[in-house]
């Protein structure tokens, strides 16, 4: 944000002179504010309407000054503006908001409803009567970073007294009554209720998630545990609303503005951390152990460190044990008669993850991932199915590239990925599926990772290996930008070379007509969470392809991470115009191009293959659906709850004719 400290306070003094100016002599802002290299972009704009809001909530700013300031935000449509040092064009601005407002009595919430400045203010004012004095400036609330890690700790230590078992069956039982729970999956997407009906904060149920698993122990039972939990409800909870990640209404916006990139990023990042664990399905996580048995040769095995047949029977039994909706314990003896090389390579000792995890953004001190069984007293923890298969999928992934050289761990992963992948493609009978198709252009070698044929609609499908490293989760942006760079954009590349090819006419691959649709997939082996949602990582691109990022303080290793993305970036747009046109098989401008793009995980592959019974219809639904949760398995759910509601409809509800009584 290029807004100075002391911003609110400059607001409230030309409020001041606004209000001292003759009724009906203000001018409204696109005339009078907007420049062709303002100091200000429009997102600045409307941030500063929200910080007024926050602010006006929390006591800090008088209502009348935030109302004005969001009616002028409102009418800021232009891409940039004059900043505060002219301050005589942003009193006749806001003169012209302050006669609006008194002649349309319209403008501001529905009664009975939320919006999530409000919500980030009263999360303030709850954490000031609880102690923590909370400030609102520039760039939103904060806490001063002493008294912030005096919260963090309350929190962490009330997780303790309560004990972490207890912690996860109270989130695991709470998901389930929110209907957050559907098929084996935990649901963990940024919904909001329908029109009319109010969202409170959600409880930040990733961070928790942790640190229960952080204090996994015997405890002794609490005299009134209820009074803990409540305390822990509402200290997190305000904690999250005032990191301020959450959407309370469906006016979600589609673009993202250059200048909105990063704080768009960190919005996606902070989601993740503080909103959602890891989720995977355990068929997925056995059809990898099939494919390890392909690809690994005896020497790598005997460095992994277990016999194939004996891992996938353990695995078997593991999810045999566990519960779908709660954790389950498995008895010492057992687990060491049953799941002796599990306890070997993927075990923690009571008190031994997470020691030094507090914040919620700090994911390098999260050392829980990969764990399967988790020491207590006697016994061994294991999470539900679909959050200990995830675990699973860590640790396999994990494991391979901790006992393999570089490169070797590389190609490993990638060709059981592809594996994994076919595998999934070819579950339905009609499917064609071709993997690791060579063709040559100009002397250059091309590879397909998986190209499947349904119906005469063609899949591309591209497998990377990376995942999303813990130096980005913990909050490093440049990072954050270099593994969606080299992940996303990378397969992005490849999938628009390989349609520009196979459109072109290329004898090695498939004969296709001009008018063929082409789906376009990139596979990582695990989530990328927020980011890899399409509309969220279609918007970034268009961003990106709009505008140039650059670093606040210049340093050599960001300076390359942004040159190489703007490269990549600029490589793509280019691609992509190629297919945009009115002839055959073309789009009608690049966001349409992109919407023929998809990124999964395999776990979320498998799932809506088998959702639609096919990979085109799979993929077609995906384009054509979105609840805006940014978490791919709530898409799922709500696409199957809506399949279900309109197979259970009437021919009224379906707005066919109605039949005539006593027909």
């Amino acid at each position: 944000m290029s807004m100075k400290p002391g911003i609110l306070e400059t607001l409230d003094r030309v409020y001041e002179q606004a209000a001292r100016m003759p009724l009906g002599s203000g001018t409204a802002p696109d005339a009078i504010l907007s420049a062709t290299e303002g100091a200000w972009p429009s997102g600045d704009v409307r941030r500063l309407a929200k910080v007024a809001r926050i602010a006006a909530v929390m006591g800090d700013m008088a209502d009348e000054v935030a109302r004005a300031t969001e009616r002028l935000a409102m009418k800021a449509r232009q891409d940039r503006f004059v900043d505060f040092g002219e301050a005589d064009l942003w009193a006749a601005a806001l003169r012209w908001a302050i006669d609006d407002l008194a002649s349309n009595t319209w403008f501001g919430p529905a009664p009975g409803s939320t919006s999530r400045a409000h919500e980030v203010g009263a999360a303030a004012v709850r954490l000031r009567e609880a102690g923590y004095p909370v400030a609102v400036g520039t760039d939103g609330c904060r806490i001063a970073e002493g008294r912030r890690r005096e919260l963090l700790q309350r929190i962490d230590g009330l997780v303790r007294q309560l004990g972490g078992v207890e912690v996860l069956l109270q989130l695991f039982r709470i998901l389930e009554e929110q209907e957050r729970f559907e098929d084996g999956m935990w649901l963990l997407g940024d919904v909001v209720p329908p029109v009319g009906q109010r969202k409170d904060p959600t409880i930040p149920y990733g961070w928790l998630f942790t640190l229960a698993l952080k204090h996994v122990r015997p405890v002794a039972k609490l005299r009134k545990p209820e009074v803990a939990w409540d305390n822990l409800v509402k200290l997190s909870r305000d904690y999250g609303a005032l990191v301020d990640v959450e959407r309370y209404d469906n006016l979600q916006r589609i673009d993202v503005y250059p200048g909105e990139l990063i704080p768009t990023l960190v919005e996606a990042l902070g989601w993740h951390q503080l909103f959602t664990f890891p989720r995977y399905r355990s068929a997925v996580v056995l059809q990898f152990v099939q494919a390890m048995r392909e690809v690994l040769d005896e020497a790598q095995w005997r460095a992994f460190g277990v016999q194939p047949m004996t891992l996938a029977s353990e695995l078997r039994t593991l999810f045999e044990v566990a519960s779908a909706k709660a954790p389950t314990t498995i008895q010492r003896g057992e687990a060491e008669r049953g799941l002796p090389n599990l306890l070997r390579l993927a075990s923690a000792r009571q008190g031994g993850v997470n020691k030094g995890f507090v914040d919620p953004f700090q994911a390098e001190a999260r050392t829980s991932d990969g764990v399967i069984l988790f020491e207590m007293g006697d016994k061994y923890l294991i999470l539900p199915e679909t959050v200990v298969a995830a675990q699973a999928a860590t640790m396999l992934v994990t494991r391979i590239w901790q006992c393999l050289e570089e490169e070797a761990a590389k190609k490993a992963v990638g060709a059981i990925c592809e594996r994994v992948v076919a595998s999934i493609c070819a579950m339905f009978p009609g499917v064609n599926v071709a993997t690791d198709l060579v063709y040559h252009v100009a002397k250059q070698r091309f590879q397909v990772d998986v190209l499947a044929t349904e119906d005469e609609e063609i899949t591309l499908i591209e497998v990377k290996s990376k995942s999303l490293t813990k130096t980005a989760l913990s909050g490093d942006m440049a990072q954050y930008l270099l593994d969606y760079d080299t992940s996303y954009l990378a397969m992005l590349k490849q999938l628009v070379r390989h349609e520009t090819h196979l459109r072109g006419g290329n004898p090695e691959l498939p004969s296709i007509d001009a008018a063929s649709r082409i789906s376009k997939v990139a596979v990582s082996p695990l989530t990328y969470g927020p980011l890899s949602d399409v509309h969220l990582s279609q918007s970034i691109l268009l961003a990106l392809f709009r505008g140039k990022l650059g670093t606040s303080v210049p340093n050599d290793r960001d300076a390359k991470i942004l040159a190489d993305l703007a490269k990549d970036v600029t490589s793509v747009g280019r691609s992509l115009e190629r297919f945009v046109g009115q002839g055959p098989g073309q789009y009608r401008d690049v966001r349409v191009a992109l919407m023929a793009y998809q990124w999964l995980d395999m776990a979320q592959l498998d799932a809506v293959v088998r959702l639609k019974a096919g990979v085109s219809a799979a993929l077609k639904m995906l384009r054509h659906v979105s609840f805006a949760s940014h978490d791919l398995w709530h898409e799922v759910a709500l696409r199957r709850r809506l399949d279900r509601a309109s197979a259970n409809a009437t021919p009224v509800d379906r707005g066919a004719p109605a039949r005539p009584r006593g027909a």
